[in-house]
C-alpha cells in the first residue's frame, strides 16, 4: 500500500483500517507529500526505508523517494522476505486522479508501478483537496479487492475516483473512459526575481457538463463515482493499424 500525500495522510490510514480487514496490509509510504510526482523514480539519489509504527499494518515504513519508487523499493524489499503481494492499493489521494491528471498522479503512477511488476493493482481518490469523506472510498477499495467490480488482471489497474460526499449523496457508480481533464488560469505571474520571471502553478478545472457519462470527467461533474480501467499500452492501435494498411498498399 502507498500513496503520494505521505505516510502520516488521512486517506491512507482509512484504507488501511478498511483493507485490513480482509488482508494482511504492508505499507511503504513516502516519508512526506510527493504529489504530481508522475512516475518519477529515483535513479542517482538513494532511497531510504524506516520502519514506522501504523495502525493496521503488519508492517510499515517511511520512504524517502518517490510514490512510484516505494511500490517498485516496496515489492523487492518484502519479497527478500518471501511475502508476495496479491495487490497494490494507492490512495487514498486528497485530490481527485480524472482524465489526463492521471499522467501526473503519484498515486495513480505508483497503482501502475504495480501493474509493471505484474501485480493487479487500484488508485483510490477523493477529489477534494480538503477531503473529509473516507469512509465510502476505502469501502469500495475492499470491493475492488474482492473482485465485486470484475477480476483485475495483473497487467490492469482500477482507478477510483469519488466525490467528498457522504455515501447516501453519491448517485452511483459509472464504469468510464477516460477523459481530458483541462485547468484555466493555470500559470499565477508573481513579481519578478533578480531578473528572472516568476510564476506558480495553480488552475481551476474546466467543467464539462453532462455531455458524456461514459468518460470519467463528466461522469464525475454528474455526481458519480467512475471507475476507469487502464493499463501501461500507450500505443495508438487505430493510428497503427492505418499506417500498416497504407505499406501494404503502397
Amino acid at each position: 500500500m502507498a500513496n503520494d500525500d505521505g505516510i502520516n495522510a488521512k486517506g491512507l490510514r482509512a484504507l488501511a483500517d478498511e483493507i485490513s480487514t480482509i488482508a494482511d496490509v504492508y505499507v511503504v509510504a513516502p516519508d512526506g507529500e510527493r504529489s504530481a510526482m508522475g512516475h518519477c523514480i529515483s535513479c542517482r539519489d538513494k532511497i531510504y526505508l524506516e520502519s514506522q509504527d501504523f495502525p493496521g499494518a503488519v508492517m510499515a515504513y517511511k520512504c524517502s523517494g518517490t510514490p512510484a519508487d516505494c511500490v517498485k523499493l516496496g515489492i523487492d524489499f518484502l519479497g527478500d522476505m518471501d511475502i508476495e503481494m496479491d495487490f497494490v492499493v494507492t490512495g487514498i489521494n486528497h485530490g481527485g486522479n480524472l482524465g489526463t491528471d492521471t499522467h501526473y498522479s503519484g498515486t495513480v503512477s505508483a497503482a501502475l508501478e504495480g501493474v509493471m511488476n505484474k501485480v493487479s493493482s487500484i488508485a483510490v481518490s477523493v477529489v477534494s483537496h480538503e477531503a473529509h469523506f473516507f469512509d465510502y472510498p476505502a469501502k469500495l477499495a475492499k470491493d475492488a479487492v474482492l473482485g465485486r467490480f470484475g477480476s483485475i488482471p495483473n497487467d490492469r489497474m482500477l482507478n477510483i475516483n469519488v466525490p467528498d460526499k457522504p455515501e447516501a449523496e453519491i448517485k452511483g457508480i459509472k464504469f468510464t473512459k477516460l477523459g481530458r481533464r483541462g485547468y484555466v488560469d493555470i500559470f499565477k505571474r508573481l513579481p519578478d526575481e533578480n531578473g528572472k520571471f516568476c510564476y506558480t502553478y495553480s488552475g481551476n478545472p474546466r467543467h464539462y457538463g453532462t455531455c458524456d457519462d461514459e468518460v470519467d470527467v463528466p461522469a464525475f461533474e454528474m455526481g458519480y463515482v467512475t471507475v476507469t480501467p487502464m493499463g501501461l499500452d500507450f500505443t495508438d492501435h487505430e493510428m497503427l493499424s492505418d499506417i500498416n494498411k497504407k505499406l501494404t498498399h503502397a
